[in-house]
């Protein structure tokens, strides 16, 4: 387990394991902390492949974040790891509007309605 302070908005190498299903990421790759909370964290994993620009629930991120290549984070995968399963940290998403792209990427893949989350934030 990484000893520094996991933060939101941190990028870190996570174990996922080794078991992938269909579409499912697995293995050491990086992670975006979204909420960290007693043993475990809530985490967005981040794939190298980019063939899914168009898609809602992916944002692109890059060197501006700390990473070695252009990525893609994908929303709809977020999970929870035991904080045992974090590593390294690679990154960090510091820029304004990234967030906010990363918040409504968020938001449509768990299927909110963004109408009335607009108003409520």
């Amino acid at each position: 387990m990484n000893s520094d302070k996991i933060m939101k908005w941190d990028i870190y190498m996570v174990d996922l394991g080794s078991i992938k299903d269909a579409g499912v990421q697995a293995k050491v790759r990086p992670c975006l902390v979204m909420n960290s909370f007693g043993l475990t964290c809530t985490v967005i994993p981040l794939s190298s492949k980019t063939s899914h620009k168009h898609m809602r629930s992916h944002v692109e991120l890059g060197e501006e974040c700390g990473l070695l290549k252009p990525s893609q984070l994908l929303a709809e995968q977020i999970t929870t790891v035991a904080k045992i399963r974090i590593g390294k940290k690679v990154g960090e998403i510091k820029d304004i509007e990234i967030r906010k792209k990363v918040n409504k990427a968020m938001a449509y893949a768990m299927g909110f309605d963004m109408s009335e989350v607009a108003t409520t934030i």
